[in-house]
């Protein structure tokens, strides 16, 4: 009964928030972000405390487990230990490993918030009090594109959404570095997935990486006549491709956002779209594709966050 309940709420919100133009889309995102408000609404303090902390630790043990699975019996075995494609593949872990964890860090310390800017910039300027909207919560004239967040309790410059893995909301400032954490989670997951698969593919029967791909075909093993790989193996390709779904997924939302120039909740709205070069450099900054080396390397963004320029 009180499943039913929820769900009727969660309905009931989705259906007096959002005008339904792609349904599939629309009703996917809203629901997500939906339970999470309604999650964060019962115990904020809890929710902070529980989620951000089990997101984060889940997140370093499994970019530990990877890692070390790849270097130490994976790529050992799928590549020379003395060629070129060892040391590059070895090189490349490392370089993937060092910017997951460090754009994450960089989005957690970044702070995105309307009180970020100087108190200068807090109000508006006579031409643009027009554009300001005024926050309930925190009862006053916020800049446009910034959106309240009930978990961080401020408004958010060009607030995206909030991120339970950087315990922070992904807004103007840090949605660079947030880009990149999806972009080389994904990356680094997908040549993981590869390497095993090759790995699997040199050694066993290949009906067997079936099975473990796709559960549903475990009635193929009769067909198998080779050596069958050890369960663990079995069970870290299969983790590797369902985990590789969540960061695909985001780094998916997060294209098409700079397609558009807009946030997740609201990937209709094109009215901010500049074109895609102009798109990319509000986002990552100045240096435009140089920033994917590292989140230490400094991209001033184009303006602070008050003034989105919109499309002519």
């Amino acid at each position: 009964m009180k499943q039913n309940i929820y769900f009727g709420y969660i309905c009931w919100k989705i259906s007096s928030r959002i005008e339904i133009k792609n349904p599939f889309h629309d009703l996917t995102v809203c629901l997500f972000v939906e339970c999470v408000d309604i999650i964060a609404n019962w115990d904020t303090q809890r929710f902070r405390d529980i989620a951000h902390r089990f997101s984060a630790s889940f997140l370093y043990s499994t970019t530990a487990f990877f890692v070390l699975t790849q270097m130490l019996y994976v790529v050992p075995q799928v590549y020379d230990t003395s060629g070129v494609m060892y040391k590059l593949g070895c090189l490349t872990t490392v370089f993937i490993t060092y910017n997951i964890l460090a754009n994450m860090s960089a989005c957690k310390r970044t702070d995105t918030s309307v009180w970020s800017l100087p108190w200068d910039q807090l109000c508006p300027s006579p031409e643009d009090e027009s554009l300001w909207r005024y926050c309930d919560s925190c009862e006053r004239l916020m800049p446009p594109r910034s959106w309240h967040c009930k978990v961080c309790k401020c408004c958010i410059l060009k607030r995206s959404h909030h991120c339970i893995f950087t315990a922070n909301c992904v807004g103007h400032n840090n949605q660079r570095y947030f880009f990149w954490f999806t972009f080389y989670m994904t990356l680094g997951l997908l040549l993981s997935l590869g390497n095993t698969i090759i790995f699997m593919l040199k050694n066993f029967d290949y009906f067997y990486m079936i099975t473990w791909l796709w559960p549903v075909a475990i009635y193929l093993d009769e067909f198998a006549s080779g050596p069958s790989p050890p369960n663990w193996l079995g069970l870290t390709i299969m983790f590797n491709a369902y985990i590789l779904l969540p960061p695909l997924v985001m780094f998916m939302f997060q294209m098409v956002s700079i397609w558009r120039n807009t946030v997740i909740f609201d990937l209709n709205n094109d009215s901010y779209n500049l074109g895609l070069r102009e798109n990319f450099r509000s986002i990552v900054g100045q240096k435009g594709l140089w920033t994917f080396l590292s989140p230490r390397l400094k991209s001033p963004l184009p303006h602070d966050g008050t003034q989105c320029p919109e499309k002519k």
